[in-house]
């Protein structure tokens, strides 16, 4: 991982990770008409992120489903 306000401005530096949360929403795994086992997790997982010029951000993420043909969670 890089800081991209510091490739911006040309500058080197180092990354640390400022904390993780993630929501607590229950769900339930299936397995489709055809067998494919789904899990679609709706929880959302924050990750904060602060480099040594002092840039902050943070990335957020939900899980895709692992069923290959499924698009749960998975950007076009």
């Amino acid at each position: 991982m890089i800081c991209r306000a510091c490739v911006d401005a040309k500058q080197l530096s180092t990354i640390t990770e400022l904390g993780c949360s993630k929501t607590l929403l229950s769900h339930s795994n299936y397995y489709d008409q055809h067998g494919v086992f789904h899990s679609h997790d709706p929880n959302r997982e924050t990750r904060g992120y602060g480099c040594s010029n002092g840039h902050v951000w943070s990335t957020s993420t939900v899980r895709a489903c692992n069923a290959p043909s499924c698009p749960y969670g998975k950007t076009p």
